[in-house]
């Protein structure tokens, strides 16, 4: 179950967005409430599950994030390798390095080429 500050703000960005309804976004968000480990939403995925494109994806993401239920992030992915991830949390775009070294195959990348826009559920939210 949301918490219903949560629910409450969910209005206001179907308000805003114009495109989605209540339950879409209890059903995207649901889950994460209810998993402690389920940390991350990844655009993709959301793009996935509520069959839209991934620019109405950011729209909806962003609103979200504006709403303060979501935090933005950065991660790198290795081009080589798919276990590798480095989550950029509490950073600017314009303050991430040039370039990133895999721990797990050694080799250095630009970071920038290898970088994803990810999405952190505030857990906390309406506490």
């Amino acid at each position: 179950m949301l918490p219903n500050i949560l629910l409450k703000n969910i209005e206001r960005v179907v308000a805003e967005s114009g495109t989605y309804n209540k339950l879409q976004i209890v059903e995207l968000l649901e889950p994460y409430f209810r998993d402690k480990n389920k940390i991350y939403m990844y655009p993709g995925a959301v793009a996935r599950k509520l069959d839209i494109s991934i620019d109405q994806v950011f729209i909806l993401l962003n609103i979200l994030e504006k709403e303060g239920i979501l935090d933005r992030l950065f991660e790198f992915r290795c081009p080589d390798n798919d276990n590798y991830r480095k989550v950029f949390k509490g950073i600017s775009y314009i303050n991430l390095p040039n370039e990133m070294a895999c721990k797990e195959c050694g080799e250095v990348f630009p970071l920038k080429d290898n970088l994803y826009v990810i999405y952190e559920v505030k857990k906390d939210y309406g506490s």
